[in-house]
């Protein structure tokens, strides 16, 4: 074989494999990209669904106080009214205490209820979401809670003590009238339904 040939031979010989070679290269680098996107996009849909999980959780919470604060006002308009119409003294304000007392324990039993499961349910829910991204890099949730951690350890409890704050308040001031001397119109009110004429006139 002429010189010339062979060298063209080998200089072929060695582009093919080159070729070859830099094809091979690139489908890895292919495969790795299509992997690395794949990856990307089962990391991404496995992080929705914690985040769907949290966020069920903490909309629950925020449905259930916004409820609970509006029902307890309604409750204490329509039953101020009701005992607002009761003209005997004594029965009057047992039902201010009465019913103080017993929107005192609904209270507490909705605050019970809150703080001890549907609050630890989100705790649960809030670690695995940040368990999570501490493993991916996505930290939306763990920049969040680093944030308003604080603010959520201590507000659930100012929000349910504030609530009870009035239903106190109404309680002691029931105690407080049912010990004290009828005013001048309890005794008026008193006087005519039991037909007997007011103090000032015996």
């Amino acid at each position: 074989m002429p010189p010339v040939a062979f060298t063209g031979s080998l200089w072929l010989s060695q582009l093919k494999r080159g070729t070859l070679a830099g094809l091979m290269e690139e489908k890895v680098e292919r495969t790795k990209v299509e992997s690395f996107r794949d990856d990307n996009a089962q990391v991404l849909a496995i992080w929705s669904k914690y985040e769907d999980v949290a966020m069920h959780f903490n909309d629950l919470l925020m449905k259930w106080r916004l409820q609970a604060i509006g029902g307890l006002a309604a409750l204490i308009t329509l039953a101020g009214s009701v005992v607002g119409k009761i003209q005997n003294h004594d029965a009057r304000y047992w039902g201010v205490i009465l019913l103080a007392t017993t929107f005192l324990f609904v209270w507490i039993g909705l605050a019970t209820l809150d703080l001890f499961y549907y609050r630890k349910l989100l705790e649960g829910a809030v670690e695995e979401l940040l368990s999570l991204e501490s493993q991916i890099h996505i930290k939306m949730s763990t920049t969040i809670e680093r944030f308003a951690k604080a603010g959520g350890k201590h507000a659930p409890v100012f929000f349910y003590v504030l609530g009870a704050a009035p239903l106190i308040f109404i309680l002691g001031y029931g105690i407080i009238k049912l010990n004290s001397q009828p005013s001048r119109a309890d005794a008026v009110e008193l006087a005519a339904s039991s037909g007997k004429a007011p103090p000032n006139q015996q």
